[in-house]
């Protein structure tokens, strides 16, 4: 029995785990996306408002809570893999032993990541939120101004 034949489904789970870390990257492109344009909309927001009521302040704070949260958002990274160096042990051992232990890192990987992406989509949501309040907000405040 060769060394590559000692674990035959390998290179299949090593595939799904691949597919599943691109996906996993995919995402937190997205929820960056996501943030970055929630500070651009926030700016706009604060920026083309000249509402001096209280309403608008309180949009205004909204709004900036909303950028805090993005950017705390934008903060938390995920995809940190191991260097080339760190990996370079590996190169001396039977290609089976190497392939799981590599197996093993991407898994940990995911999985660390996937708590860190949970983060960012909890900053997420109440910078959403913070946002939908904003303008909730600023909305009152201009019909408040028009019915004056």
């Amino acid at each position: 029995m060769s060394d590559d034949d000692s674990l035959p489904s390998l290179g299949l789970v090593t595939a799904e785990v691949d597919r599943l870390v691109a996906e996993q990257e995919r995402r937190a492109e997205r929820y960056d996306t996501i943030a970055g344009l929630l500070v651009a909309f926030c700016a706009a927001l604060i920026g083309l408002s000249d509402d001096p009521s209280l309403f608008g302040a309180a949009a205004a704070l909204a709004c900036m809570a909303s950028t805090a949260a993005s950017m705390a958002s934008l903060v938390v990274r995920v995809s940190l893999r191991p260097s080339p160096r760190s990996l370079r042990r590996y190169g001396e051992q039977p290609r089976s032993w190497t392939g799981t232990r590599l197996l093993d890192l991407k898994i940990w990987v995911y999985e660390r990541d996937e708590a860190l992406l949970a983060q960012k989509a909890a900053r997420l949501r109440v910078a959403l939120s913070c946002v939908a309040i904003g303008v909730g907000f600023s909305l009152t405040g201009t019909f408040e101004l028009a019915l004056r």
